[in-house]
Parts: structure tokens; sequence; C-alpha cells
């Protein structure tokens, strides 16, 4: 078995949608292209399926 250096990054609700936003017009662009989206989509799933938890978040007043 191989091991692989794997990312793990917090977002907040916003900016999830900001990454669904761009790997969908990136999906739809290549299938328009003719080209593969298959890993793109594997990528919104594994987005969708992350876990998630509760974190307070301190926001600067200004």
């Amino acid at each position: 078995m191989m091991k692989e250096k794997v990312k793990i990054i917090e977002v907040d609700r916003c900016e999830e949608g900001v990454l669904y936003s761009a790997l969908t017009d990136l999906r739809n662009k290549r299938l328009a292209e003719g080209k593969t989206a298959d890993f793109i989509g594997d990528l919104i799933e594994e987005i969708k399926k992350a876990p998630t938890k509760i974190a307070r978040v301190r926001r600067d007043a200004r």
C-alpha cells in the first residue's frame, strides 16, 4: 500500500458555495468541449460528504 500526502482545509459556508460553483462551471465547460469530467463530479461528491464541525468564529469589528 502506498502512502499519499493529503491536504485538509477548513472552509465556511460561503467558501463552500464558491467551490461548488467553480467546480460546476469547470465540469460544464469540459462537458461542452467533449472532454471527460468524471473526476470533477467525484470531487464535488467528496466535498458534499466531508465531515463538518461547529467552530466559534471571531470576526474582526472594523
